[in-house]
């Protein structure tokens, strides 16, 4: 089986853009609250450099926003409004949608634009919303809900600003969960723990159109972040919703880390990937850990053992289970997204820069520990970050034109109105993307042919068939290095080696039932590459040694294999007597020996 492979960038080129070739679609939802257009599809390019399609919400746009001809992604929008002579414009929606999604326009109304989209051969109904806090009638609430009602035989994914405060809600019986087989966890958690009275309507709109919510329920988002911090307080009034009975593929869930709005975006994936060609990582594994955080782990994942039986624990949310552990314990820590640079004005000089990574680390800070402090801290800091961007904006502009109207000389006013505008251009790679899709997916793509394909040979063969024992996983977990590099998945090897036996039952079961139906879910299979640069042209994929990384969970999987088909081949006598190399209690020191006695 082929899994998803992670191809990070060569160590000598770390700072490039994040590129990709995949089965899997993102799909970005974000209230940018009046903010540039330009400027928030950098910034969400930045979170997701490869992302299907994007949505905005409250844009505050009463023109509208001119789409580049040519573009690869097609353009929705439904403007803002003017309720009074002065001050600005209210709501306003825009899509985005890749032309290979092949979108089309089923409905649109002033809160909400509603759109087909092709995901994977799959036919899925994309919902954007915009529901202001005041002034909407029950009228406009009961036409929102006929048109997802319309929708209810395709899968259906809403996500917007629907200003709705719904606690920790769930809609979705973790047996339902489990038969459907998305990586989610059983169990919602949200932050935000208030219900409000639009949240009591959109509970009442889940229940009878089989609705969940997705916030607080994936790897990516396990304790159901903040979507707003402002000074006036901070909720989760963004939610992205998806239908219970007939569910889009998703395969993770996460809110970004963008300072410039006091809404955070929404991404959402679905379908699974094959290839991403990607920078360091957005979560990082701490280089250090106290004995302590480590017994405060494993005391998690105890308790995580207790509430198996409840469906809570199965093989598709292992990982994010154990994401959640780490979180919780503070072993991981995030890093911006991987994404490249983002195109920074002129303006934006060093003081601007300290000022805006203090502020992304208070905001870090405020994720983690959630308090009051923490949050007043950051809505301060934010306030003085919005007033110096703007002080640094005006003088730029100034300046400018104050060159402008001294200058005598035709030439320097036309080179210096040049230099204002706004360059595209893109830093080449050594390797391009095509290439390197091509040659990994030739590497790993492998067809077997009928005459190759194993039937069984009609004998059961307990060494190798037999279900894995408790004595072979502890081997294999004694065997694990507790400072070897994690996988995709950042779980370490020490949260797996020092478990008990309680633990130890419960990952051998779920082992098992993979073993025995030879189905590897699609998270086990990730492994990150990273190709290192060894001679000749650097253009050349074939020119960089991969240095693969795989799972935790996946490797002590294969290691069971393989020392089942090392006592095996053993037991059977089927390598040569000759061969001491990767065989117990043999050494080539033996052959070494015999070659210099000769």
């Amino acid at each position: 089986m082929v899994g998803d492979f992670y191809v990070r960038e060569p160590a000598a080129r770390r700072e490039g853009k994040v590129v990709g070739c995949s089965t899997k679609v993102d799909l970005l939802a974000w209230n940018i609250a009046g903010n540039d257009i330009g400027t928030v599809i950098e910034y969400a390019r930045k979170i997701v450099p490869d992302v299907g399609a994007l949505a905005f919400v409250e844009t505050w746009l009463e023109q509208e926003w001119k789409w580049p001809h040519g573009n690869k992604m097609i353009c929705f929008q439904e403007l803002a409004t003017r309720s009074h002579a002065k001050g600005r414009a209210s709501g306003g929606l825009m899509v985005l949608v890749a032309k290979t999604l092949q979108p089309k326009l089923m409905e649109r109304s002033r809160y909400y634009i509603k759109i087909k989209v092709i995901i994977n051969s799959v036919k899925t109904v994309w919902v954007i919303t915009y529901l202001p806090p005041q002034g909407i009638s029950k009228a406009i609430l009961d036409e929102f809900e006929k048109s997802i009602t319309d929708t209810k035989d395709l899968p259906v994914i809403i996500m917007g600003d629907l200003n709705a405060r719904i606690g920790e809600f769930k809609n979705i019986p973790n047996s339902l969960l489990n038969n459907i087989g998305l990586p989610l966890f059983g169990e919602r958690r949200s932050k935000d723990k208030i219900v409000n009275q639009r949240g009591k309507w959109l509970v009442n709109i889940m229940e009878k159109l089989h609705l969940t919510p997705l916030n607080g329920m994936s790897r990516s988002d396990p304790e159901g972040e903040w979507t707003f911090i402002a000074a006036q307080g901070q909720s989760i009034p963004d939610l992205t919703l998806f239908s219970v009975l007939n569910p889009p593929a998703i395969s993770n869930f996460a809110i970004g880390n963008v300072i410039v709005s006091d809404h955070f975006p929404q991404i959402i994936s679905l379908g699974e990937e094959i290839l991403r060609i990607e920078g360091p990582p957005s979560l990082r594994l701490s280089k250090e850990c106290t004995e302590l955080e480590q017994k405060k782990a494993l005391t998690e994942m105890n308790t995580l053992v207790e509430v198996k039986e409840s469906g809570f624990l199965n093989e598709s949310n292992l990982q994010a289970q154990l994401m959640r552990i780490l979180k919780n314990c503070r072993l991981v820590y995030t890093t911006k997204n991987a994404g490249g640079r983002t195109k920074l004005p002129q303006w934006w000089d060093a003081e601007m820069r300290e000022a805006t990574k203090k502020l992304d680390e208070t905001l870090m800070e405020h994720r983690r520990l959630n308090l009051v402090e923490t949050q007043r801290t950051y809505t301060e800091l934010r306030k003085k970050w919005k007033l110096l961007k703007k002080e640094k904006r005006r003088k730029y502009d100034q300046a400018i034109l104050d060159r402008l109207t001294k200058t005598t000389n035709s030439g320097f006013f036309w080179k210096l109105l040049k230099s204002l505008e706004k360059k595209h251009t893109n830093p080449g790679d050594a390797v391009k993307k095509e290439d390197w899709v091509k040659f990994y997916s030739g590497l790993f793509e492998r067809k077997i042919t009928p005459e190759e394909e194993w039937r069984g040979g009609g004998v059961f063969e307990p060494l190798l068939e037999g279900k894995f024992t408790k004595p072979e996983l502890d081997l294999v977990l004694q065997k694990l290095k507790n400072k070897t590099a994690p996988g995709p998945d950042l779980i370490p090897a020490f949260l797996l080696k020092n478990t008990g036996d309680t633990w130890r039952i419960t990952l051998l079961g779920l082992l098992n039932k993979i073993f025995t139906t030879q189905t590897i879910p699609s998270g086990w299979a990730q492994t990150r590459i990273t190709p290192i640069y060894k001679d000749g042209p650097p253009e050349v994929p074939g020119n960089y040694r991969p240095i693969s990384v795989i799972n935790q969970v996946t490797k002590i999987l294969t290691a069971l294999m393989a020392n089942r088909l090392q006592t095996w081949a053993e037991v059977n006598q089927l390598l040569q007597e000759e061969q001491n190399a990767f065989r117990a209690t043999r050494s080539t020191v033996e052959h070494i020996f015999v070659l210099k006695s000769i």
